[in-house]
């Protein structure tokens, strides 16, 4: 054979070699980038950056629990039994609000939602008004609709050898429950002993910023959150605020954000009121949770068994906020933050 037939054959047997890896992780596709799962293999959900774009893209729901890290420990299946839909989560660590809003606005591109449960963390509201997948260094070859950037996907060893085995082995042989797609909470403990390696306060505390301070910020990523509303008031869409712990509000005392973070608060509850498909959840003030360190393991991320007073906790008329009530409740969330820093606090520190 000559130089030339060889590389001929050479080429041939490479590109043949190539195609069949990239179909076999097209068909496995296990970030689900173009389908949901094949050959009854399961929803296996453990790698957000990867797999969230893709599952919400491509899965089959009526009903969307959206958020932070916060609410990764939510079961689905809680949700699709108390209020009969199918229920998929929209995840971001340190989701922003722009970064949240784009997972809801491309699940809209083709699915109708009966129902979206939203997690409200309070930095977000602060947050810049532009996503943050890019700047963070998230796969953007799984979010742009490029077929080109795919060859990241299709030529990646790890996805190969380590995503396509993972995904088979918990699908047909691990007893893997689909409910519990991104859950962190097992591999964790929690207690007083963890927040306070979490946390360290200040010796100082700065002047308190006035209560419009980052209005700006505030204004824009309210804006994304009631265009989402008005835009679709066809969902019923439950928003709720999530129980920090006292070390996280007396950092923001410490800091001199506090009345700051309470205005933003009142001012994302009353603009969310105003529209008719939508309830809003106070879980903040809930001093019995809030005060007690043992259900965290750091300043903000609470317990499995806290998540699950959440879920049950939504519908219950005690922590659901109304124009009528929404002056107490900011009232008693002052007058939790002084019993901590009066208090509270000098228990631990």
């Amino acid at each position: 054979m000559t130089s030339s037939g060889f590389l001929k054959k050479f080429i041939l047997e490479l590109l043949i070699v190539l195609a069949v890896i990239a179909g076999v992780v097209i068909f496995f596709d296990p970030f689900y980038h173009y389908h949901k799962p094949v050959l009854g293999m399961k929803q296996i959900l453990n790698d957000k950056e990867y797999q969230c774009i893709g599952s919400l893209r491509n899965f089959d729901y009526d009903a969307l629990l959206v958020g932070s890290s916060v609410a990764e420990n939510f079961n689905n299946r809680w949700f699709e039994e108390e209020y009969n839909c199918t229920l998929e989560k929209a995840i971001r660590a340190s989701g922003t609000t722009a970064d949240l809003t784009y997972y809801v606005n491309e699940v809209y591109q083709n699915h109708d939602l009966k129902h979206i449960f939203y997690n409200v963390d309070t930095s977000a509201l602060y947050a810049s008004p532009k996503t943050t997948f890019r700047t963070s260094g998230q796969p953007m070859y799984l979010y742009d609709h490029n077929p080109l950037t795919d060859i990241r996907y299709w030529w990646n060893k790890d996805v190969l050898l380590k995503k396509i085995p993972y995904q088979l082995v918990y699908s047909y042989v691990a007893d893997y429950d689909e409910g519990e797609s991104y859950n962190w909470a097992k591999w964790k403990s929690f207690g007083v002993d963890q927040v306070k390696r979490a946390y360290t306060p200040s010796e100082t505390i700065e002047e308190m910023r006035k209560s419009d301070s980052d209005l700006e910020l505030l204004t824009a990523n309210l804006e994304m959150l009631t265009a989402l509303v008005e835009n679709h008031l066809e969902t019923e869409f439950t928003f709720y605020f999530p129980p920090y712990s006292l070390v996280w509000w007396d950092e923001a005392y410490r800091t001199g954000n506090l009345e700051r973070n309470l205005y933003g608060q009142e001012q994302t509850i009353k603009a969310l009121l105003s529209f008719p498909n939508v309830k809003v959840y106070y879980f903040c003030d809930d001093a019995d949770t809030i005060l007690n360190l043992d259900n965290y393991m750091d300043t903000l991320h609470f317990s499995e068994e806290i998540t699950y007073q959440i879920f049950e906790d939504l519908g219950n008329p005690e922590y659901e906020l109304t124009l009528d009530n929404l002056d107490d409740h900011m009232e008693n969330m002052r007058e939790i933050v002084d019993q901590i820093e009066q208090e509270e606090i000098s228990k631990y520190y």
